[in-house]
């Protein structure tokens, strides 16, 4: 039910005397639901409030079953966590310690009383928490904290979306924190130098072909252990990727010196079990983690601030840096979104600089100086 409520008030107008004037404070109560006021200059405008709230108030009660109306967020997060569990269990293992995290905070709230402002005093509460809970380590940057918020979001979509539970997700409207662009460290030449070489003193014979491959194509670390024989096509000089990131098959294309490499690896002998062309030494029908040797190469080839990945954005520096434009690296390293691709236009746009130079010069390369006109206007030489 809605009431509204006339309030007096005293104030002074410009001339200093004291007047008395008056607010309407229209509250609203609604079984199942905190009951909820605001204050307002005007009758009307306190009216439509509260006949907006009360009827949202009501819609949110009827939507579903009534039973709906006593589950907590513990409920959603179990059922989501289940359903996750046999759908995608990678996916699970990432986001459970987060969930898991949200239902020691809140999650005793009822959905249908879940609010923003709880929400969003806890994520402001976990900024202020260190990484792994150790106060020498800095605090949870702002992307860990938005992909836990990105993960609550998703339990209450599916609860008001799939499960008729809640009828919308109360975290809507609320803005990411601010992060910062995304890392784009390669390799220089004198780095690449050293990089290859490290690679060829490995232990694990592979590592020189892994980096040329990952240069090459720019497969991420995880396509590249888990590339299969059956998936290797010599003569189409192509790998296929049937499982990456994106959740799309994607193809890698082999040049050298990277055919030669895997065509060596691919024709070398191998037990009947080995299904991946990186297996792992000490289990042949498994992939190799090839971290250990990685990191020892990065060590001997003394390279400051550099991971794996790092080696796709070399790859798509050598690429901007020999004319490929944006779509082309996009659809070479599979990105989902253009918006990723972009961090290299920087590259792009020197390389455009100087193919425009290179073109000019070709171009007049046979002309005489140009001319200017007195009015400014440029004429081009006119040949005989």
């Amino acid at each position: 039910m809605a009431t509204i409520e006339v309030r007096k008030y005293q104030y002074k107008d410009k001339n200093g005397e004291t007047r008395t004037g008056e607010k309407y404070k229209a509250t609203v109560t609604v079984t199942g639901f905190p009951r909820t006021s605001k204050m307002f200059e005007r009758k009307t405008d306190a009216r439509d409030w509260a006949n907006k709230t009360e009827y949202e108030f009501k819609h949110q009660r009827s939507f579903g079953h009534a039973h709906h109306k006593q589950k907590t967020l513990n409920d959603a997060i179990r059922r989501y966590e289940q359903s996750l569990k046999l759908s995608n269990p990678k996916r699970h293992k990432q986001v459970w310690p987060m969930l898991e995290w949200w239902g020691k905070k809140i999650g005793g709230a009822k959905l249908s009383e879940l609010t923003k402002d709880q929400i969003i005093l806890q994520r402001d509460r976990l900024k202020t928490n260190h990484v792994r809970n150790n106060p020498k380590l800095p605090n949870i940057s702002n992307a860990r904290v938005n992909r836990c918020m990105a993960t609550l979001s998703r339990v209450l979509t599916v609860a008001a979306d799939e499960w008729d539970w809640i009828a919308k997700n109360p975290m809507l409207g609320i803005q990411n924190l601010p992060e910062p662009s995304g890392r784009t460290r390669f390799l220089q030449d004198e780095e690449l130098n050293q990089l290859v070489a490290a690679a060829k003193q490995s232990e694990n014979p592979d590592m020189y072909a892994i980096i040329v491959l990952a240069i090459t194509t720019g497969a991420r670390r995880g396509e590249i252990e888990r590339i299969r024989f059956k998936d290797v096509s010599l003569t189409q000089k192509k790998i296929l990727l049937p499982i990456t990131k994106n959740k799309k098959p994607r193809m890698l294309h082999l040049v050298e010196p990277a055919y030669s490499l895997i065509k060596a690896i691919y024709e070398r002998p191998r037990p009947d079990c080995q299904e991946y062309m990186f297996a792992s030494p000490f289990e042949a029908s498994r992939h190799n983690c090839f971290r250990r040797a990685w990191n020892t190469a990065v060590r001997r080839a003394e390279l400051k601030d550099f991971r794996f990945h790092d080696l796709r954005h070399t790859a798509a520096s050598f690429l901007a840096q020999h004319g490929a434009g944006l779509h082309q690296i996009s659809e070479i390293l599979g990105h989902s979104s253009f918006q990723v691709t972009k961090r290299y236009i920087h590259m792009i746009e020197k390389n455009t600089v100087a193919i425009i130079e290179s073109t000019a010069a070709k171009v007049f390369s046979h002309d005489q100086q140009l001319s200017v006109g007195g009015k400014g206007e440029v004429f081009l030489p006119h040949k005989a």
